[in-house]
């Protein structure tokens, strides 16, 4: 190698350098690259020119990238636009869960947030994940995810695990929750109260959980011999006024059900209502459910019957095992599907109509 090509090469910034050229002391630069809170906003522009025009890159991330890892997982969430609050409270106690296992690791938790229609675009995840050094990806969501996108991950081997959502590729790990089998479970409850006129005020109608919901509806009558009204069948947003609107319309349908399945807690808060404004008691007259037991369940007037959904353990599970992928080197091909718990309160009681 000649002396020319030695001149050409160019010498990695350090510490130092920045402090130089921004005239911050090292200290204070140590605090702003850890986000910390007690630094000026005038002292943080300054670094962060230097940093950009030095082409600085503190040493630990360095070496990381040297090695080929980045100790970095990163959270893609799939959501509604507009996000609804309702799929907040599913969402957080995951994310929880997920953060919750990683504070015990050396990994860093990255969050990006895409809406549903882009997750149909098959350059979705490349677009989400290029210029990022990422060791693996969890993807939350409850929607389809274009297969094509999904490929993208595999043809680069990079690890990941669906959480929530669902793919026909084979080799993937999902991790998911027993949607059929809950409703399966809580209809055989109401039955054995009595129950044999029901009906379904359901979510999105194309959204995966309600679509296995919608299933495990139909199934389970089907094993009773219970007639389907398909009348009685009504999808909305999982907001409280959709709840409460498609009940209202539920009193112009023949037969009037005695045990109404709710899309989730909040949906099943407006049905209560709209049964209480026409002048019915429930559970005397109709018997409610709702799904996910969040804080709506425990303080509307009766306490809900619903359905638990383990959402803290879906997340640790997941990052768990996109954890041993990355450690391991090697993909995993699993389904996990986690059971439900029906937790049943004043909502529900012995039918008493005919």
């Amino acid at each position: 190698m000649d002396n020319n090509h030695h001149k050409k090469l160019k010498k990695r910034a350090t510490l130092i350098d920045v402090a130089r050229l921004s005239g911050v002391s090292t200290g204070t630069i140590s605090r702003i690259l850890n986000n910390h809170p007690s630094v000026s906003e005038e002292a943080r522009r300054k670094v962060e020119e230097a940093i950009k025009k030095l082409n600085y890159v503190p040493l630990s991330a360095a070496r990381s990238l040297a090695k080929g890892v980045s100790n970095t997982i990163m959270l893609s969430i799939i959501e509604e636009n507009p996000i609804l609050p309702s799929t907040w409270r599913y969402e957080l106690p995951v994310v929880q869960g997920i953060y919750d296992y990683l504070k015990k690791t050396s990994y860093n938790l990255q969050i990006g947030i895409g809406f549903v229609e882009e997750a149909q675009k098959s350059k979705f995840f490349e677009n989400l994940i290029k210029d990022k050094y990422i060791d693996g990806l969890l993807i939350l969501g409850s929607w389809p995810i274009n297969y094509r996108s999904l490929l993208y991950l595999e043809d680069r081997n990079i690890p990941y695990v669906l959480i929530g959502c669902k793919s026909n590729i084979p080799t993937r790990v999902e991790i998911n929750f027993d949607n059929h089998g809950a409703i399966v479970q809580v209809i055989d409850y109401l039955v054995q109260l009595g129950h044999t006129k029901f009906a379904l005020i359901g979510g999105f109608a194309d959204q995966l959980h309600m679509v296995d919901r919608a299933n495990g509806f139909r199934d389970a009558l089907i094993k009773r011999n219970l007639k389907i009204y398909e009348n009685l069948i009504k999808f909305g947003d999982y907001q409280i006024e959709s709840g409460y609107q498609l009940m209202l319309g539920l009193f112009n349908e023949n037969p009037r059900p005695t045990a109404i399945i709710c899309g989730n807690d909040f949906m099943a808060a407006g049905v209560i209502k709209a049964i209480h404004d026409k002048g019915y008691k429930v559970p005397e007259d109709i018997s409610v459910v709702g799904f996910d037991d969040n804080e709506v369940a425990k303080v509307i007037s009766p306490p809900l019957t619903t359905i638990r959904v383990p959402v803290f353990e879906m997340g640790s599970l997941a990052v768990e095992k996109l954890c041993t992928m990355v450690q391991s080197n090697r993909k995993l091909e699993e389904i996990t599907i986690l059971p439900c718990e029906t937790i049943i309160r004043s909502s529900t009681g012995k039918c008493k109509g005919k």
